[in-house]
């Protein structure tokens, strides 16, 4: 006397639960690997937006660096405008190697074009200001003054911070879903 005579279930029964079991196993075998795929997308998702952030973070720095370096010129030229004025050599060799250092993505190379073109551009007024002998000479590019390096390099400031910021928003909400 069996379970199946015991509760009087017809014998067709039985394989029907069969097919049913074996029919689930099939599902889970396809929605458990897509649900894995889908937990790794959004967790690499996070990762990018984070490492972003942290790029972003850095430029951001660099560009304010920068920002400060080109203050400390218009200081040492005592306001001056087109005149001598040091350019600390050293300094700009250093922010330029913290730069090379920094990966990023497009946008972000974008950004440290900016700031590259900014440091050619500071290295171009250091030649014509400074002479063979270190006397003033009169610079050729009108774009090349003072005034306008720092404020290209203020709207660099502003934009890596917005796009800090941005990263940093990015990441924090990626975080949460």
């Amino acid at each position: 006397m069996g379970f199946i005579d015991w509760v009087d279930i017809h014998q067709g029964t039985a394989a029907w639960i069969q097919a049913i079991g074996a029919g689930l196993a099939i599902a889970a075998a396809f929605i458990i690997p897509a649900r894995q795929r889908h937990n790794e997308a959004a967790v690499k998702r996070v990762q990018d937006a984070e490492r972003n952030a942290a790029i972003a973070r850095r430029i951001n720095a660099l560009a304010h660096d920068y920002l400060f370096m080109l203050e400390q010129m218009g200081k040492q030229s005592g306001g001056r405008g087109n005149q001598y004025y040091r350019l600390d050599g050293l300094a700009l060799e250093d922010l330029m190697a913290r730069l090379r250092a920094v990966e990023g993505d497009e946008t972000n190379a974008l950004r440290l074009g900016m700031i590259f073109d900014l440091r050619a551009n500071a290295r171009t007024l250091r030649r014509h200001f400074i002479g063979q002998f270190g006397e003033p000479q009169a610079i050729g590019d009108d774009n090349l003054d003072f005034a306008s390096l720092r404020d290209r390099a203020r709207y660099i400031v502003g934009r890596t911070k917005e796009a800090a910021d941005a990263a940093e928003y990015l990441a924090i909400s990626s975080s949460g879903s």
